[in-house]
């Protein structure tokens, strides 16, 4: 313990990641409280499945503990867990068994038991908050959020998707540093990304991906003229 006060005196650094851990530790066991306090059991197994979901960023998910464990954590009976879980599957709101889960219709499973979208816009926000303190244990990162949320709740408002968006974030600066690399590698030939294979039957299916979501929406051609 002695060895833990001093390293904190010593590090800001360190003292700011330990404040980092425990206020995300702090975090998940309020949000275990909450999900406890949801009226039903089946708004508590939603609230937590999608928890799960967020946590591990895909809709196909695995349980991290097992059935009667989490039957345990959300305070029902084993059998009550059972039913719950056929019901989804009956609605075609989920799919698998045992510990693996894929939820097809994360929205449906919110109608199905009524849960409040108010509950789960106000953990997402918590959620992106204690992450961007986590990662960097800098309460500045908790801040830079805040313009992209607001860029993204307008082109919301505006009826454009965030998803391409997001996509072009994460994607562009991958696509950028490759596509340097292949400028040096050219000597600065952009005609090498329609010479090799690969690169150009990607560019034909981009092409032809675009021109079939502009026809799926409706986008007149020069033949409805």
């Amino acid at each position: 313990m002695r060895r833990l006060l001093s390293l904190c005196r010593e590090s800001s650094d360190f003292s700011l990641k330990i404040l980092a851990a425990l206020s995300l530790r702090l975090y998940q066991n309020m949000n275990q409280i909450d999900q406890l306090t949801l009226g039903g059991a089946g708004q508590r197994l939603v609230s937590y499945l999608l928890a799960v979901k967020r946590h591990q960023g895909a809709d196909d998910i695995k349980l991290p503990i097992s059935r009667g464990v989490l039957a345990a954590r959300l305070n029902v009976a084993p059998e009550t867990l059972s039913r719950l879980f056929q019901g989804f599957r009956k609605k075609a709101l989920i799919e698998g068994r045992r510990g693996r889960l894929v939820l097809k219709d994360p929205n449906g499973l919110c109608r199905a038991v009524n849960l409040p979208y108010g509950f789960l816009g106000i953990n997402i926000i918590l959620f992106c908050f204690a992450g961007a303190f986590a990662n960097s244990g800098s309460i500045n990162e908790m801040f830079l959020i805040v313009p992209p949320a607001i860029f993204a709740y307008g082109l919301n408002l505006l009826g454009f998707s965030v998803i391409p968006t997001m996509l072009g974030l994460i994607l562009g600066p991958i696509i950028e540093l490759n596509f340097t690399r292949g400028m040096i590698v050219s000597g600065g030939d952009i005609l090498i990304f329609f010479k090799e294979p690969i690169s150009l039957t990607i560019l034909v299916l981009s092409l032809v991906f675009r021109i079939l979501i502009l026809r799926m929406n409706g986008q007149p051609d020069h033949g409805d003229a």
